[in-house]
């Protein structure tokens, strides 16, 4: 902005005697500054309008966000908006609402812990799922969001009915506690991961497995499976990342340069790349392709357990032994946020499915919901006794 707009009217001294020449020389300068102030005003006006407008686009996404589990919270949400928006003062009573919004709304949250329980929580209900006989180390939700499957120390995989919480199904054929599994994209079939060094394919629809690959030298710590379902990625106590193709149950890949156990594999949301985290406190990014390591991400002061990535394959959420959850943008590798609240280490991290929030599990037995937008917790959960070792978002 020019300095005479910051300053008033600028305002010209006439002497006693001057000529028509002069004052017309002092009418233009006036109106040149004039014009120039009107230019800036108009200018500004337009940022601010244009400011106004990301900001209620933004918070309309997020009203929908939030409602989206809840198709008739979404129409309310809709209508509510529509009717704000018209109003004189429609940003203030929108950011107004958003706030109520979020304070009401409560996330659906699917946990397993070291006390043996599965718990199902929305709002101020939480149903518990009961059945296995020792700790539950993790948890899978259907992508129907008609069913969730565990994985326990009892040596089974259970699978339940989400809605009504009876147990469908308990899949037997580990020697030893199983650590993980994952679910396909079509729902059709589950990958587990044990301390028998083994992973077990499993056929849903008749609870038997289908294949056993072996490899690992050790425990299985994490599997993840491609949204092709041609691919299927394992990390482990021997500190290697493994491949294996799906229709033959051929290894194709052992990818190594952790030097400790790894924890937690993903693939990326277009199947072109895999991450991986680990003990050794970092985490990496591998060309699926090739084999070759692309990224490494370091920042956690202890080792990473959990990692999850977005939808967009844009950046990525991790926990770790460190007590905190970090945000990281896969573009330049490079750390955002650092989301500080679990007393004891966070033992596990999932994603919304319009990534506007984090779920963190952790050692200290609470689970806690995180704006990624603001960095703040949304809500915390107290339902396990002892640690939470899964979770997720419905």
């Amino acid at each position: 902005m020019p300095n005479h707009a910051l300053q008033g009217h600028t305002t010209y001294p006439l002497p006693q005697q001057v000529s028509l020449n002069e004052v017309l020389t002092q009418i233009s300068q006036s109106q040149r500054e004039t014009t120039e102030l009107s230019e800036w005003i108009t200018t500004e006006v337009e940022k601010i309008a244009s400011h106004q407008t990301n900001q209620l686009t933004r918070l309309r996404k997020t009203a929908i966000g939030l409602c989206e589990t809840d198709p008739w919270a979404m129409e309310q949400a809709k209508e509510k908006l529509n009717s704000l928006e018209s109003g004189k003062e429609n940003l203030k009573q929108i950011s107004e609402f958003i706030k109520r919004l979020t304070a009401d709304f409560k996330l659906t949250v699917v946990s397993g812990s070291l006390d043996g329980t599965v718990r199902v929580s929305k709002e101020n209900h939480s149903q518990t799922f009961e059945g296995h006989t020792d700790a539950v180390y993790s948890v899978v939700v259907s992508n129907s969001k008609e069913f969730i499957v565990s994985a326990s120390d009892d040596r089974t995989l259970r699978v339940w009915n989400l809605v009504t919480g009876e147990q469908t199904q308990v899949l037997e054929g580990h020697s030893n506690l199983v650590f993980c599994v994952a679910i396909s994209k079509d729902d059709t079939f589950l990958v587990s991961g044990s301390k028998d060094k083994t992973i077990r394919v499993w056929n849903l629809s008749t609870g038997e497995p289908t294949q056993v690959l072996k490899g690992h030298y050790g425990s299985v710590f994490s599997v993840a499976i491609s949204s092709t379902g041609e691919f299927l990625v394992s990390g482990g106590l021997d500190k290697t990342v493994r491949v294996w193709s799906l229709a033959s149950g051929e290894q194709t890949k052992a990818l190594e340069g952790h030097s400790g156990s790894v924890r937690s594999v993903v693939f990326s949301s277009s199947g072109e790349s895999l991450v991986s985290a680990s003990e050794d406190k970092t985490i990496r990014v591998w060309d699926l392709s090739t084999g070759e390591q692309t990224q490494i991400l370091e920042g956690h002061s202890g080792g990473v357990w959990s990692i999850a990535i977005s939808s967009k394959g844009d950046f990525l959420v991790s926990g770790g032994v460190d007590n905190t959850a970090r945000v990281w943008d896969l573009s330049t590798g490079k750390q955002t946020q650092v989301l500080e609240g679990h007393s004891y280490y966070v033992l596990s991290v999932a994603l919304s499915s319009d990534d506007l929030y984090l779920v963190t599990g952790g050692g200290d037995s609470s689970i806690v919901v995180w704006s990624l937008e603001t960095g703040q917790q949304v809500q915390v959960f107290k339902l396990h006794t002892l640690g939470v070792f899964s979770v997720k978002l419905v």
